[in-house]
């Protein structure tokens, strides 16, 4: 398979090659260390696990624990919570920003 392979799927939805994907981890999962690996062919990035609660209420929050950029597609934003409610309103609130959220 070549490395640049796109899969159809229905609904004229493409998903590229997922076989180089960049485990979250954490204090290294920043988005200057996603954009390098993606460098060096990573296809698929996670964010730092964020606070589902705080990233749904806290501007702020979101601005210092959350960056990405056009670049940093696909992404996933990983989220810890306590409720399903607090992991529903940062998924939302995550949406525009990301492709999958964990």
């Amino acid at each position: 398979n070549d490395e640049n392979t796109v899969l159809p799927v229905c609904n004229k939805v493409q998903i590229p090659d997922l076989r180089y994907i960049l485990a979250p981890m954490v204090g290294a999962s920043e988005l200057a260390f996603r954009l390098l690996c993606r460098k060096y062919g990573a296809t698929l990035g996670y964010t730092p696990m964020m606070d589902a609660g705080r990233f749904a209420r806290d501007v702020e929050y979101r601005k210092s624990e959350f960056q990405t950029c056009t670049e940093d597609r696909p992404l996933v934003c990983h989220f810890s919570a306590n409720s399903a409610e607090d992991f529903a309103a940062a998924a939302k609130t995550a949406e525009p920003y990301c492709d999958a959220v964990d």
